[in-house]
């Protein structure tokens, strides 16, 4: 059945891509021209092609677009579409093709970078204002990620950090009172939950087939115990260094090989993972504050009572602020023919980002949005979800640059490698750092990122933590 699943989806990707390039096919806007019969205002509509990767036509979103199609000054309609795991296909196909959305989100691996140096979208330096950037936070405008050779291409709206979740059902059974403080603790809780669960349940999960969980599970706890940045890039010395992730890869591997979790993690679904969560199937699991949400609005049904708390580090290990990023930022596409309608749809989602916070959606990037009353506590597992204050954002995402310079595989498809034994950790992580550092003079060689971007004198982990 899901294979039966995917095939129709891939069909319907491929249809809808041939629908937008072929000649006489419909492109999705409508003619400014009185063609056909009926009211003449019908036909003087503009429609625009807004694209993302996992929202439902029932969020949020899929509400504010309906919203903004029934109040909207310009006569725009926002035909909206989603297109999940095979979202990064579905926008590279259409940019090949010439024939992209008008808007589309920054997700799915797609970078700043890639796409404004291919130039296949807008800077929006011409929109942004001084009044309109004093509603977020200072720092989203600081983040080099967002711009390209000194334009800024997108405004992220999200403010996303990843905690523990658990299953308080499942911890009680078992006897464990709260939840686990030490990596070594959660190894033990959830051997203790797999052992009581005789292959009915397991105590803790993760879904390797979708490559964005190897950087959740590694990143957060070597950035939480000031071992590294994100993805590899070590902000003390301004360069990668993979090798400081081998006791926490270790420790992953030591989960699998121990059989305290499920088998068939490199085949697990992200999406798979989360509805068997809510099914009772797992003890624990590492997830982004958008979890609160896709539970408490049943977009995923959770059938357990469950509760998030910070992620462990190992015993020893100084604890600093958790990290967190922003995204989910909305991109112009140049092939656009209504760049100005565009920025005003995308405008419009910003001056509503309240909604998303009330209805359990994680936090935002402009202020107004996470004021106390806006947040629903009553939602389970949220309180340490909404937890700003404890949490820093880095300088940037150095590894955002490097996607038109770096050769050979990327840290996920080694990690499986790894993972599945099929190379040995140390050399693994340092080839890793080899090949990202080359790929980052590279960067630095021909301006796509600069030194003083990378280098900060003096950093130290937890000073810069205390000071934000």
């Amino acid at each position: 059945m899901q294979g039966r699943l995917f095939g129709t989806r891939v069909m319907l990707i491929c249809t809808i891509i041939m629908l937008a390039v072929l000649p006489g096919c419909n492109t999705g806007r409508q003619s400014n021209g009185e063609t056909g019969t009926g009211p003449k205002e019908e036909f003087q509509k503009t429609t625009l092609r807004f694209w993302m990767r996992a929202a439902s036509k029932n969020s949020v979103t899929g509400r504010l677009v309906d919203a903004y199609n029934a109040e909207n000054s310009d006569n725009v309609v926002i035909e909206f579409e989603v297109f999940g795991e095979n979202y990064r296909n579905v926008i590279q196909m259409a940019l090949a093709a010439r024939r992209p959305p008008d808007v589309f989100e920054l997700n799915g691996g797609l970078t700043i970078a890639q796409l404004a140096q291919s130039g296949s979208i807008l800077p929006l330096d011409d929109y942004v204002t001084e009044e309109f950037r004093k509603n977020f936070y200072p720092e989203v405008f600081s983040q080099k990620q967002f711009y390209y050779k000194g334009k800024l291409y997108t405004i992220p709206e999200r403010v996303s950090f990843f905690r523990l979740i658990y299953n308080t059902d499942l911890f009680a059974e078992a006897g464990l009172s709260g939840p686990p403080e030490t990596l070594e603790q959660m190894k033990e809780y959830a051997r203790k939950i797999t052992e009581m669960g005789q292959g009915k349940y397991y105590g803790f999960a993760i879904a390797l087939k979708t490559s964005s969980n190897w950087y959740r599970f590694i990143d957060n706890i070597c950035t939480v115990s000031g071992r590294l940045g994100e993805n590899g890039f070590d902000w003390e010395t301004g360069r990668f260094d993979f090798m400081k992730q081998e006791k926490v890869i270790e420790y992953l591997v030591s989960l699998d090989r121990e059989g305290i979790m499920p088998s068939d993690s490199l085949l697990l679904d992200i999406e798979v993972c989360r509805a068997q969560f809510g099914q009772g199937r797992y003890g624990m699991m590492i997830d982004g504050n958008w979890q609160v949400a896709q539970f408490g609005n049943n977009e995923i049904k959770c059938d357990v009572n469950w509760d998030s708390a910070p992620i462990p580090v190992f015993e020893g290990d100084r604890r600093g602020k958790s990290y967190m990023f922003f995204d989910m930022g909305k991109v112009i596409a140049k092939e656009t023919e209504y760049p100005d309608e565009a920025w005003n749809f995308i405008e419009y989602l910003f001056m509503h980002q309240s909604e998303f916070v009330r209805n359990g959606e994680p936090l935002r990037t402009t202020v107004s949005a996470n004021v106390k009353e806006n947040i629903p506590l009553h939602y389970m597992g949220i309180k340490n979800f909404t937890d700003i204050e404890n949490s820093v954002v880095f300088p940037q995402q150095v590894h955002n640059f490097l996607n038109n310079h770096l050769e050979g595989d990327p840290a996920d498809v080694v990690y499986e490698a790894i993972f599945a034994g099929e190379i040995p950790i140390d050399e693994g992580l340092a080839a890793l750092t080899e090949r990202y550092n080359k790929a980052l003079e590279n960067a630095l060689q021909d301006g796509s990122i600069s030194r003083e971007d990378i280098f900060i004198p003096g950093f130290d982990y937890f000073e810069f933590y205390n000071s934000r």
